[in-house]
């Protein structure tokens, strides 16, 4: 069918119908006609209709081409319909899309839409759409009365895709058919499928379950090329579970080292308010302002010391983090481990770590609070001795603070 026939039936679609592009229609559509002469164009262009007091009622089972109303309607009904017959979707981002089949040419708007891989990417999606929901495709099981992939891992237990929903939007700038047609390809390897399979739980396990269908398309190149190199390094003999030992022992590691280091300020918990309550018990009770004097000072340097430790506490924390995560990117990028269970030990020290530096920063906390305390008590005892107490505490604040910087750069 001639393009300003489409364009001319476009039209008066919009003015009679009055489309907002939302609504859609199975099988019939009412033309509301004003002029007669809408009429004379449908009959003159083969269009099936029943004429009633309202207007035209259009038969949509016998255009010369598919219709769909907007985005979502096409995505969910191209799947089954014919590739050989031409289609328009009335509203597409704001315009009107048709494919002539004879020609193969795209028009938007009347215009030909050059450079564009739309329809070779709609006839991928397809393509691997029917692959995977067939029962040669990559499921375990197809339950078509629910509409699920259900795939069985022994490690993570059942696994299911919802797969009546649309499509991710078409590509125009890349031509994704070959892709798909060497995937499906690929997948008659029973090993390299099991590879594949796996990959796509690990990548989308963590995506809402009726966001996975779209997802899969989305990282389906993302997906194939992980279970491509795991499976080359299968064949060529790489041994994954040591790779995985290896992997868990640097983890233990880096986790040992961190327990150590709780051990450590534990002792400081247990050890600050026990000391801060001596000294105040001493300053208190004893009424020589010379004996007092003796205490604080020995105070001040206790307190240094626990401050000098909880930096260096601190120090080490970092060192380790800096180390573990030069360890982890030596271990994942010349040993191209899965990415998934890379990101797991990770997260799995790296979340220790921090919580680690929160407990010693709340312990610095704690640390600053009691000398205070103590500072205050003493200048309250001896008044005389406030001023002396006060520059003795921002001494001490001032050292603190630099060491912090220094511990930062």
């Amino acid at each position: 069918m001639k393009i300003d026939i489409i364009n001319k039936f476009v039209s008066l679609l919009l003015e009679c119908h009055q489309f907002t592009g939302d609504e859609r229609y199975e099988d019939e559509l009412l033309f509301e006609f004003l002029d007669p002469t809408y009429y004379d164009f449908l009959d003159e262009n083969n269009f099936t209709y029943t004429k009633v007091s309202e207007g035209a009622i259009l038969s949509l089972g016998n255009l010369p081409f598919n219709i769909y109303f907007n985005e979502p309607h096409f995505y969910e009904e191209i799947v089954n319909a014919d590739d050989d017959k031409n289609f328009l979707i009335i509203n597409f981002k704001g315009e009107s899309i048709y494919f002539d089949s004879a020609s193969k040419i795209i028009f938007s708007d009347g215009k030909i839409k050059n450079d564009s891989f739309f329809l070779d990417n709609i006839k991928a999606y397809k393509l691997f759409f029917k692959y995977i929901t067939s029962s040669i495709g990559i499921a375990d099981y197809v339950n078509e009365l629910d509409k699920e992939l259900v795939f069985y891992s022994s490690t993570k237990g059942i696994f299911t895709i919802k797969y009546n929903l649309a499509f991710p939007e078409p590509i125009f700038e890349e031509n994704l058919l070959p892709f798909y047609e060497k995937l499906i390809k690929e997948l008659e390897a029973f090993d390299f499928k099991l590879f594949f399979i796996s990959e796509i739980i690990n990548m989308l396990q963590s995506e809402k379950y009726e966001d996975r269908i779209y997802k899969l398309f989305l990282k389906s190149r993302e997906i194939y090329d992980a279970a491509k190199r795991n499976y080359e390094l299968k064949l060529s003999g790489f041994d994954f579970n040591k790779l995985r030992n290896d992997l868990n022992i640097q983890k233990e590691k880096y986790l040992t080292s961190l327990r150590e280091i709780l051990k450590d300020i534990s002792k400081q918990v247990i050890g600050v308010p026990i000391s801060v309550i001596v000294a105040v018990f001493a300053a208190v009770k004893i009424d020589d302002l010379q004996t007092a004097i003796v205490i604080t000072i020995i105070f001040f340097f206790f307190i240094l010391y626990q401050l000098s430790l909880e930096f260096y506490i601190l120090s080490d924390l970092n060192e380790i983090q800096s180390d573990f995560n030069s360890d982890i990117d030596i271990i994942s990028r010349e040993k191209s481990f899965n990415e998934t269970d890379v990101d797991s030990i990770k997260n799995i020290v790296i979340g220790k770590i921090q919580r680690i530096k929160l407990i010693l920063r709340l312990v610095l906390t704690i640390t600053y609070i009691v000398s205070l305390s103590y500072f205050i008590l003493i200048a309250l005892k001896y008044n005389w001795c406030m001023i002396c107490s006060t520059i003795i505490y921002f001494v001490l604040v001032l050292i603190s603070t630099f060491l912090t910087i220094k511990q930062k750069q």
